[in-house]
């Protein structure tokens, strides 16, 4: 799918003023990175942005929409830190064993660097990679509420959304939304916070 960078108003408009096109802003900071002007109508890009977002509004729907997602990419970081703790206590077994190896005279102390020489780099590796995943997870943990408070935040928003100034609006979706990109074939993909 061919993705458009981020639409953004044209040039022209004033703040606060409606504007009546969306430019695809990677054609509009180099045409190496775009080669499609990729001018949207704003009134048509906003309204399939709008409809698009509704089916967030319902918490049923985002459970089945953002759950599947976030519970297969959730359990494959589980399983990579499990391996990765594993790997880690099988690492620190075997200096144990080369330390007493050492200790009991079986191993000089060159011998003993030697073998633990490729394990120390690999346990700095391990350990940035274990707590990278349990960073990661501990979000998802925290954007669990997020999660559960989006249809109320996306329903409100829709409901007061024509009656809002363009300011307002905007404000709102970007406390709810990140990013929205839409592909030349009018696919659409949106980025929560």
């Amino acid at each position: 799918m061919g993705r458009t960078g981020g639409l953004r108003k044209h040039k022209d408009a004033k703040p606060g003023e409606r504007y009546r096109n969306y430019w695809c802003s990677r054609a509009a900071q180099s045409k190496a990175m775009c080669a499609y002007s990729n001018g949207h109508s704003a009134p048509k890009r906003e309204a399939a942005i709008l409809e698009y977002l509704g089916q967030y509004s319902d918490p049923k729907r985002v459970k089945e929409l953002l759950g599947a997602t976030q519970r297969h990419e959730t359990k494959k970081k589980e399983t990579e830190l499990q391996r990765t703790e594993r790997r880690l206590s099988e690492l620190e077994a075997d200096f144990e064993k080369n330390l007493d190896l050492l200790k009991r005279g079986v191993l000089n102390e060159g011998e003993f660097t030697k073998a633990n020489e490729g394990r120390r780099a690999e346990m700095v590796h391990l350990d940035t990679d274990k707590d990278e995943l349990a960073q990661w997870l501990n979000r998802q943990q925290e954007s669990q509420h997020a999660v559960e408070t989006l249809p109320q935040r996306i329903g409100s928003f829709l409901e007061d959304f024509r009656t809002l100034d363009t300011r307002r609006a905007k404000a709102m979706l970007q406390g709810i939304l990140m990013a929205a990109h839409v592909s030349r074939e009018g696919e659409i993909e949106l980025e929560f916070r």
